[in-house]
């Protein structure tokens, strides 16, 4: 009886950390951390001026707790985007729009992402979970929905195809801290998608659908996807992490002087 005691004992504690392991967490709570999921590269950034002129915000969403949309120019937007400043800062783009970077000899398009956080509300206040991150193409723009407030099936059955999907090579989320960077406007994430999973077709528009706070609540101001940089390809040196970010931060750095000059 004890023998088999055991013998179910370690057969559980086997499937719990089967299941554990079973979720991807790209954790990018210091300084400089990077990530896979799914082929996809994210890196936590050193702070990117953000402001007008510099970058093209095109997706803003929010709400407490658990927050999701994606970007459109149909007036009634989606889900929990962000309505204030129109479609100034939630709007169609297309895929010739998107920067593109090396790296490790391979090309990825580039988005990307400023968070926002109450700091003070405990020490887990200052993290949130991207949960769900998907890119949808469509060879023309989506015009209308279905109800008042757009949902993902509007975008899901419009005839746009999915094109990466963060979960796509199994359960995964990214892990972010706010306190990295200094407050709202700072950049906190570079999401590099690879180009062979988007295609080369700058034609088609490209819907990015994101879901925030399933695994770290959101709780407070808008989380803001962008574009930075020119459309084009910035050869980012392979050589680790450090010099992956180095790459990048100096790419974003030169085209803000270039504009504030």
């Amino acid at each position: 009886m004890k023998l088999n005691s055991i013998a179910v004992a370690l057969v559980g504690a086997g499937m719990a950390l089967s299941a554990s392991a079973a979720t991807t967490v790209v954790d990018l709570t210091t300084a400089g951390a990077s990530g896979t999921a799914n082929g996809a590269i994210f890196q936590q950034i050193s702070p990117q001026t953000t402001g007008s002129g510099v970058i093209d915000p095109f997706l803003r969403v929010d709400a407490n707790r658990t927050e999701q949309g994606f970007n459109n120019s149909v007036n009634a937007f989606a889900l929990d985007d962000v309505g204030k400043g129109g479609q100034t800062y939630n709007h169609d783009i297309q895929l010739s729009q998107v920067p593109q970077v090396t790296i490790g000899g391979n090309a990825y398009y580039q988005f990307m992402l400023d968070i926002n956080q109450n700091k003070d509300l405990n020490q887990d206040g200052n993290l949130l979970s991207l949960d769900k991150l998907q890119i949808w193409l469509r060879g023309s723009p989506l015009t209308t929905f279905a109800g008042n407030k757009g949902v993902l099936t509007d975008l899901t059955g419009s005839g746009a195809v999915e094109k990466y999907d963060l979960d796509g090579a199994g359960d995964a989320y990214v892990k972010l801290n706010f306190t990295l960077n200094p407050g709202s406007g700072a950049g906190d994430m570079f999401a590099n998608i690879p180009v062979a999973d988007l295609g080369t077709d700058g034609s088609q528009y490209v819907y990015l659908y994101c879901l925030f706070g399933s695994n770290y609540e959101s709780n407070d101001g808008f989380e803001e996807w962008a574009l930075i940089g020119q459309p084009g390809t910035t050869n980012v040196p392979d050589g680790g992490t450090t010099v992956l970010l180095l790459g990048s931060a100096i790419s974003a750095f030169a085209l803000i002087r270039r504009k504030v000059s």
